[in-house]
């Protein structure tokens, strides 16, 4: 039996699916081959543990008791094992074969290779591999099911980048394939957000299993919510007719382009840049990828100006990979989403532009052998964009011009929306009646700011029939000072009015440095009151409250002491909000392209449909999906805080990466070191 019909069988044995190519090859030179005839034990209970079995060819069976119900359940077929795992030295029941038998057995001092630290190499640890095959590292939980995370030293971008669910879901897939058949075409679709801070489920169906094809199928979960789904083949190596049409376009060689972290460097003191983009880009913290990228056409221009819907650049890993062809693919998976669909923005950008990009799909094919860690060119263009949908397509060269990928993508592509007022519900403003505290006590009940502090608060009347408002409040009284001011011209919308607060009872209370700003809508229709049941629109006002010291110090008679049972007055229940330290920027890689500066606002996911994308106002600039957290609002609520960009889940794009920021893609020659954050 050659060694390569035993490795061809190993591969499709399910137990050493999730083991690399690596320690295949090897349990295949130690395995010793036992044949039986029909009716010989194959092993005794009690007898001493030689080994793990796996069954070539034939049938055997568990022995046990006649009247058991279910003797099927103990019949051994082709690709099943035994004799592993045993809590003690011996065999724990009798194996009879039950026609001519040819075990392959896995001698007891060799199973050790049944154990490996990472699914691509058996003898290198998680440690000693490169940071884009951590990323794609997989554990295994059972049979076609793993568990990808995602490392803080991926490319996140608040979201998990699509090119992570690409390459974990076709790593899955590939650990489930006999080794021989490598993947040469797949087709994804991507669902719904991922969250970075919970594990992807990844299960694998196997649709199809044949002699020179396999057929798999990945649905990724997260939350029990299927949010990614891969179709992938499997093909193994034959001869067959060869022929290439595409070119590979001349564009320099890689040696002599400059990397992004030069590129970088040259934008920070290019005098014709403005002061401020290059401030902004000195700034960021400069996170390296794990896929090194040379753009074959560097632009200085930072704006958004129309381009040709084209782009050509360079990219390999970073660090030496194993020999697995399997691991190659995969990478060149996960690289492939990293700019490609916002190519189709450029012949659409102009200044002050907000887009939004969403990649729907993404398919790739595999033609030749590929080495992911030597330089590969992506040649991406943009046919068409119709309907709020773009579609591009992407060819991978190698060095001597061979065509090794082709690949389509079609995404959402369109100018972005303000929110529907309907769509969300983000309560910055408490609702209480501050009339029932002294002013002291409101910042403890504010969901946000530090200086001042808004509330919408009910406005009593002293008289039920009149108009005079009760100014009464906690151990004091509110008292207006000046003439109240219209806002709006020429016709005012609102009066606004100022008061200030007096310590003690009136008209002899000790005035303080607490001021509040109050704010009613104008003209009334004061009719309203009379009907039951109603409020007049001027019942509930907008307050602004500081002091005008900076200083949050009490006046009048000191809070009361509470004894026993005693209960001061129950304060209204108002959502608190957790504020945590900002993080720290970190800027990405974008200095050789132009990037969108002006597509930095967030986008506010909805459950409506996977791509719900829309655009909140400038001042606030976070990525929110349905209901927003309070824990997340400082990064919401200070720009310098969050992505200049609010990259989606699938696509990476060069869209401003050193200063603006875009809305999810980077875009060929747009500013990418904006983009290339780490901010979580």
């Amino acid at each position: 039996m050659n060694t390569d019909s035993v490795v061809e069988f190993l591969g499709n044995v399910p137990l050493l699916q999730k083991l690399p190519s690596s320690s295949l090859k090897k349990i295949a030179q130690v395995v010793v081959l036992k044949r039986y005839g029909k009716g010989d034990y194959v092993v005794r209970e009690d007898q001493t543990w030689d080994g793990c079995y796996f069954i070539f060819q034939g049938e055997a069976q568990v022995s046990g008791p006649d009247e058991e119900d279910n003797r099927s359940e103990f019949l051994l077929k082709q690709y099943d094992y035994f004799g592993l795992g045993l809590s003690g030295n011996v065999h724990s029941a009798d194996i009879v074969a039950m026609s001519q038998l040819t075990c392959l057995v896995l001698p007891r001092d060799h199973c050790h290779l049944l154990e490996t630290n990472s699914i691509w190499q058996s003898d290198t640890s998680v440690d000693k591999c490169s940071l884009v095959e951590r990323i794609l590292q997989l554990d295994p939980l059972e049979l076609n099911i793993f568990r990808g995370i995602t490392l803080p030293d991926a490319p996140i971008f608040g979201k998990v980048f699509g090119g992570q669910f690409v390459g974990q879901a076709l790593a899955a897939a590939s650990k489930t394939v006999d080794f021989l058949k490598i993947v040469h075409s797949l087709h994804s679709y991507f669902l719904l957000v991922g969250d970075i801070d919970i594990p992807i489920i990844y299960q694998v169906h196997r649709i199809r299993d044949g002699n020179n094809f396999a057929t798999r199928r990945v649905d990724a979960v997260q939350k029990g919510n299927i949010i990614f789904i891969l179709l992938a083949s499997f093909q193994k190596e034959q001869q067959g007719f060869d022929h290439q049409e595409s070119t590979m376009p001349s564009v320099p060689d890689p040696d002599t382009l400059l990397s992004l972290e030069e590129l970088r460097e040259r934008r920070i003191t290019d005098p014709h840049l403005p002061r401020s983009y290059r401030n902004k880009v000195a700034t960021r913290n400069f996170v390296p990828w794990p896929i090194e990228i040379r753009f074959c056409e560097p632009s200085n221009s930072t704006n958004q100006t129309k381009s040709p819907p084209r782009l050509n650049y360079w990219f390999r890993a970073k660090g030496r990979l194993s020999d697995d062809q399997a691991l190659h693919r995969c990478v060149v998976a996960f690289a492939s989403d990293l700019i490609f669909c916002g190519v189709g923005l450029n012949p659409h950008r102009r200044k002050g532009l907000k887009s939004a990009a969403l990649s729907l799909d993404h398919a790739m094919w595999f033609h030749r052998p590929l080495r992911a860690d030597d330089w590969l060119l992506y040649v991406i263009v943009s046919p068409t964009a119709h309907e709020t949908r773009g579609f591009v397509t992407g060819e991978m060269f190698n060095r001597k011009g061979e065509l090794v990928v082709s690949l389509t993508q079609e995404a959402l592509l369109r100018e972005a929306r303000p929110p529907k007022p309907s769509s969300i519900a983000v309560p910055i403003i408490a609702e209480i009646d501050l009339y029932k505290y002294d002013p002291w006590e409101l910042p403890g009940l504010a969901l946000y700011g530090e200086k001042e502090w808004y509330f919408f608060s009910p406005r009593d009347r002293k008289y039920p029939n009149g108009s005079r408002p009760n100014r009464s409040a906690g151990s004091g009284y509110w008292k207006a000072t000046g003439a109240d001011k219209p806002i709006g011209l020429p016709k005012p919308v609102g009066i606004k009015k100022a008061l200030v607060f007096y310590a003690g009872k009136a008209p002899k209370g000790e005035k303080t440095n607490w001021i509040m700003h109050e704010y009613r809508l104008a003209d009334v229709d004061r009719s309203v009151r009379k009907k039951k049941n109603s409020l007049r629109l001027d019942d509930w006002v907008l307050c602004r409250i500081y002091n005008k010291k900076g200083a949050t110090e009490r006046r009048g008679p000191p809070p009361p002491v509470v004894y026993g049972d005693e209960i001061m007055e129950e304060k209204p229940k108002v959502t608190e909000m957790v504020m945590p330290p900002p993080p720290q920027q970190t800027a990405t890689a974008s200095e050789f392209v132009y990037f969108d500066t002006s597509d930095s606002v967030p986008k506010l996911h909805t459950t409506d449909s996977s791509c719900s994308e829309q655009v909140v106002s400038p001042e606030f600039t976070s990525e929110v999906q349905s209901e927003p957290k309070w824990k997340d609002w400082s990064a919401v609520s200070n720009d310098n805080n969050t992505l200049d960009f609010g990259f989606n889940y699938i696509d990476a794009t060069v869209d401003n990466a050193f200063g603006g920021g875009s809305s999810n893609q980077m875009f060929p020659l747009q500013d990418m070191f904006m983009y290339m954050q780490k901010p979580y």
